[in-house]
């Protein structure tokens, strides 16, 4: 014999239970000031440390910060954003430790951002 849907009895059916959520909001506190600045160079195909008198000084912003005083820093090589562990940040020394150097001509642009409370 089959059954059908409205021959079980309703205590014994299957039951969603769906939690209730409540509305949550949160707010947050946006930063007052983000300053970002810029040490431009250009490779020379040889060398893997470059220091502040290596700047191009149109196209800088600022000389090598120290990292203890900045929120980020980002090297970008032939404009293409390179990986933390390929270099290293020191105040006034920039130092590759990849594998190859960039060749002569390319442009290293380190950036510093700075998030001010």
């Amino acid at each position: 014999m089959e059954r059908k849907k409205h021959d079980i009895p309703k205590e014994s059916r299957p039951r969603l239970m769906l939690p209730e959520i409540g509305q949550v909001e949160k707010w947050f506190k946006l930063s007052q000031k983000v300053n970002v600045t810029q040490f431009c160079t250009q490779s020379d195909g040889k060398k893997r440390v470059y220091n502040n008198k290596d700047a191009v000084i149109d196209h800088s912003t600022s000389m090598i910060l120290d990292p203890c005083y900045v929120s980020y820093i980002n090297l970008f090589v032939n404009g293409v954003l390179q990986p933390a562990t390929l270099y290293e940040v020191k105040r006034g020394v920039l130092i590759l430790k990849s594998a190859d150097v960039p060749a002569k001509h390319v442009p290293l642009i380190l950036q510093f951002i700075k998030i001010e409370p």
